[in-house]
């Protein structure tokens, strides 16, 4: 008896006899790298992410506030949404967590990299002070737990951390993270923005709402028309409509001076704008 056969007789009798059959590893179970292939130029984070308020726009003078399964309303998720409890996170939090997953190494889920080096590659500058808040932003990173209510994955109510360790490698400069696995999940099926890290960089410091409407508006492959306030809501500001419609278009029109807008208008309370065809020429970043 050959032993394909034998195989094809032995997987009928467990069937019959009600043995469970094997479970097909799911992809947070594999051994795959957490983040998919992307140019060296360009940084990635997951689709949901970008889309709702985890990363929010916010005063830097004003204390960061805790939350406990605050509900986040995810834009373009069939009604999905994510339960956050940590430290409030902001947009110096998400550059840090994207430029984090883009030195994902040859041993998957893990970036090791020289603190100081990577504060210079995010415009931090290489003193004390940015090394500081480099540590700072990662411990605030391993401190979260976000639980996923999002249609298309899999594992509804799945918690991700968005750091699972941090260390430092002993006998050297060094830190490395370690990601969530379950991160995975969320960037399957191409569920994931792709950002020109030349955009990032010809943003001025403190332009907190200009660098969440470029995360936001380079996860949709067109630009739609947006309610004014619906975006506020999204992105976390908590300032009075008038002072966000005046934040807007300065923000607006900083995107399109980085080049990553061709153009916009806000009238009649609807932002809408067009994307720039061509991508600008790196350069140094502004100080």
């Amino acid at each position: 008896m050959s032993e394909l056969l034998l195989d094809a007789l032995v997987a009928e009798r467990e069937r019959d006899i009600g043995k469970p059959a094997m479970p097909v590893p799911q992809l947070w179970q594999l051994p795959y790298p957490l983040v998919p292939y992307h140019p060296e130029n360009t940084s990635v984070i997951p689709n949901e992410l970008v889309r709702c308020a985890l990363f929010r726009v916010a005063d830097p003078a004003s204390p960061r506030r805790w939350f406990s399964r605050h509900r986040l309303t995810v834009q373009a998720a069939r009604n999905g949404y994510i339960e956050y409890s940590g430290e409030e996170l902001r947009q110096d939090d998400r550059r840090v967590f994207m430029h984090a997953l883009s030195l994902e190494g040859d041993m998957p889920g893990t970036a090791t990299f020289r603190p100081r080096r990577f504060c210079k590659d995010i415009g931090w500058g290489t003193s004390n002070a940015a090394y500081e808040k480099l540590i700072d932003t990662l411990t605030r990173l391993k401190a979260t737990c976000l639980l996923m209510f999002v249609p298309r994955i899999a594992r509804q109510g799945a918690a991700v951390s968005l750091i699972a360790r941090m260390e430092f490698v002993p006998d050297s400069k060094e830190i490395q993270v370690c990601f969530d696995r379950e991160i995975a999940e969320l960037f399957r099926d191409q569920h994931y923005t792709r950002i020109l890290r030349v955009y990032e960089n010809r943003l001025t410091r403190r332009s907190y709402l200009a660098s969440w409407l470029l995360g936001f508006y380079a996860s949709h492959r067109e630009p739609i028309a947006f309610p004014l306030d619906r975006l506020q809501s999204l992105c976390g500001d908590v300032t009075l409509r008038k002072e966000f419609r005046r934040k807007a278009a300065l923000a607006l029109q900083q995107l399109v001076d980085v080049k990553f807008l061709e153009s916009f208008s806000i009238e009649h309370g609807t932002v809408s704008c067009r994307r720039a065809i061509t991508p600008p020429e790196p350069r140094n970043c502004p100080t």
